[in-house]
Order: structure tokens, then C-alpha cells, then sequence
């Protein structure tokens, strides 16, 4: 009970200020006048990390945490709006709703935790999904401005805020990415702070589960450039299909 109240406390606070459940977050450093848009799913954890190392030790979770409260707003002053440079990060799509269900699903499960990070996300909308197709079935029926931001289309909290000098850079080229930011504004080295095991995203996906991801992040599909990422998923469950049937 105590959990479902501060759900709907914080959904309530958000939807008055922001307009949405998910408000874009940004981690702003004053002393390099550079602002990281938070994208979750698309190394946050260590781009968020690499940002304030230089104040905290590398295993002082608590402290990054603390460091990282001070430094992450929700609301930008004017001034940080137009002086200060914007960078983010954006992932393919269809990889990064793999990644949301394996992580706050499968491996959470595995934990056999108390509970599930969805467990009270829209009083439970979520915490009764069976498997990867049922999870992406009910979150396209979520209107964009109530989605959790580990799915929420990326256009919705990067793009959508008009800011200038925005640079936004690659999951999938990750390391050679950010080594351009690092150098330029003299960043540490980019950590694995939340390593994942690699999978192949495409195994969890039918052509059906293919079409409705497709449709539901059209805009970020379309925007970020990732129309041979669809293509190709598509030609791989075909070939797999006939595989199978052979």
C-alpha cells in the first residue's frame, strides 16, 4: 500500500508540473558548462558515473548517488537552456525494449525480489505480464505521456524539448561516441557501470511483435536512423521462419 501511494504521489506531481509521467532528466555540470539528457536503457548509469567521477570514489554507490541528486534537474534555468552544450545518447529501439523487459522483468524475477520495479506502474498495469510479446502488447497501449521512461520513445524526452547544440550520439558506437565528448570537454573514460550480458535482441521478436514495436517508435525509427535496423529484423525472422518450416 505504502509503494502504490508513492506512485501515485509522484504521478500526480509530475503530471501537474511536467505534463507527464516521465519528465526528461538532465545531469548538468557547471564547471564544463555541459548538460547529459538522460536516456534510460542507453548507458545512463555509466555516462551519469563517468560525469561525476572526479568528486566520488569508483565503488562509493551511495556518494555517486548523492553527487548525481545534486547535479540532476527537471527543469531548466534559461541561462543553462542557451549557454550551456546538450549530449545524449539514443539505441536502437527494438534493442532497447528487449533490454527494459530482460532487465526489469527476467533478471528481477530471477532475484526473486518482493517486488518488480513494474510492480506498481499504473497500479499494476505491468506486473502480470507473462513474456516478451505480452509485455510489448500492453505497453503500446500506454499514451506517451504516461509511459515509464525505460520505454518511453526516445524522441519524447530528447527531441521534443527544442534545445540547442544538441549533439546526440550512438549506442551501438558507444566507446568511439563518446570518446569525442570525452576529449572535448576532458571526461574520464567511459566505465561498464551497469554491464549486461550480450543477447541477441532479435530472438525475442516475431514478425508481429516486430510490426507493433515498429509502429509505436516510428518517430524514433525514422528520426535517429535506424529504418535497416527494422529491415533487417525482418529478413532475419523470415530466414528463421524457413528454417524451421524446412
Amino acid at each position: 500500500m505504502r509503494r502504490k501511494l508513492k506512485f501515485f504521489i509522484r504521478a500526480s506531481f509530475n503530471f501537474l508540473i511536467f505534463g507527464r509521467f516521465a519528465p526528461t532528466e538532465y545531469v548538468v555540470i557547471d564547471e564544463k558548462r555541459l548538460v547529459y539528457i538522460v536516456n534510460s536503457k542507453v548507458a545512463c548509469s555509466s555516462i551519469k558515473k563517468t560525469l561525476i567521477r572526479k568528486t566520488v570514489c569508483d565503488d562509493c554507490r551511495g556518494l555517486i548517488h548523492d553527487e548525481l541528486s545534486r547535479n540532476t534537474l527537471q527543469k531548466l534555468p534559461v541561462d543553462i537552456r542557451n549557454e550551456y552544450d546538450f549530449f545524449t545518447f539514443v539505441r536502437n529501439p527494438f534493442d532497447r525494449v528487449v533490454s527494459c523487459y530482460v532487465d526489469k522483468f527476467i533478471k528481477e524475477r530471477s532475484r526473486r525480489r518482493d517486488s518488480m520495479y513494474f510492480d506498481d506502474y499504473l497500479f499494476g498495469y505491468l506486473a502480470t505480464t507473462k513474456d516478451f510479446s505480452d509485455f510489448v502488447r500492453r505497453i503500446i497501449k500506454i499514451p506517451f505521456f504516461l509511459s515509464d521512461r525505460h520505454f518511453l520513445p526516445q524522441c519524447k524526452l530528447i527531441t521534443d524539448q527544442g534545445l540547442p547544440a544538441l549533439t546526440i550520439k550512438k549506442f551501438e558506437s558507444l566507446e568511439d561516441d563518446f570518446k569525442s565528448i570525452k576529449d572535448r570537454f576532458k571526461l574520464k573514460d567511459l566505465p561498464h557501470f551497469n554491464y549486461t550480458k550480450k543477447i541477441d535482441w532479435r530472438l525475442f521478436y516475431t514478425k508481429e511483435t516486430t510490426e507493433l514495436v515498429y509502429r509505436y517508435y516510428k518517430e524514433d525509427v525514422d528520426t535517429f536512423g535506424y529504418k535497416d535496423e527494422y529491415l533487417g529484423l525482418l529478413e532475419f525472422i523470415e530466414a528463421k521462419n524457413d528454417e524451421e518450416r524446412s
